[in-house]
Formats: C-alpha cells, structure tokens, sequence
C-alpha cells in the first residue's frame, strides 16, 4: 500500500466514522430531532457517509476510476471548507457547532489536502 493509499484509507475512515458517530450521537432515531441536526446538516452527514465509502473503496484500489477519486475528493474538501466558513462567520446551526468538531473538521480537511499532495 503506497502513502497515498494509507492516507486516504485513513481520511477516508474518519469522514465515514464521525458521520455515523454524528447520526448516532444526535439520536437520529429519537424524536424530537436535536436542533443541530437540520435538513442542511442532515445532508452534510449524508454526503459524508456516501464519499467516506468512496473514498475507502479508492484506497482499497476497488474503485480504479480516476474520476471517481477526483470528483470525491474536490466534493468532499469544499463540503468541508464550506463548513469551516459557516464556524468563522458564526452562522446559526453551523455544522461544526463547537471547537472540537471544528477541530476534526480540519483534520479531515488536511486528510484530504494530504490524499492529493502525496
């Protein structure tokens, strides 16, 4: 496995794991909804979920496109520095709602730098 492929292997992991962790978290399943978790953010999680399989399969070398990898990477970096934007402009029902999802929000976002640099 080349340093690209632990990279994104990783990256890939997170994305996917704080998605679920998030839906599981936020009790996507218990009614009421937490405020948090409206339709903008709801779909954030989606996509997370859907590219973090994507990207696992790319480092897998199951996914052989090259497309396939392009199109999930610049998508899921400008759903992340989207997020970062919503945090330093103060928006109301920001994804990342405190310090530590911004934080891991980052870390994902250089996961991803890292997957195209390397």
């Amino acid at each position: 496995m080349t340093l690209q492929e632990i990279t994104l292997l990783f990256t890939g992991s997170l994305i996917l794991g704080e998605a679920l962790a998030l839906i599981i978290g936020a009790g996507i399943f218990i009614k009421p909804r937490p405020l948090w978790l409206n339709q903008k953010n709801f779909a954030f999680l989606a996509d997370d979920i859907f590219f973090g399989i994507i990207l696992l399969l790319c480092a897998l070398d199951i996914l052989k496109a090259p497309w396939i990898f392009w199109v999930s990477i610049i998508s899921t970096f400008l759903s992340h520095v989207w997020r970062d934007a919503e945090y330093v402009a103060k928006f109301p029902n920001r994804f990342c709602a405190n310090a530590g999802l911004f934080l891991v929000n980052n870390l994902k976002l250089l996961g991803l730098i890292a997957s195209i640099v390397l």
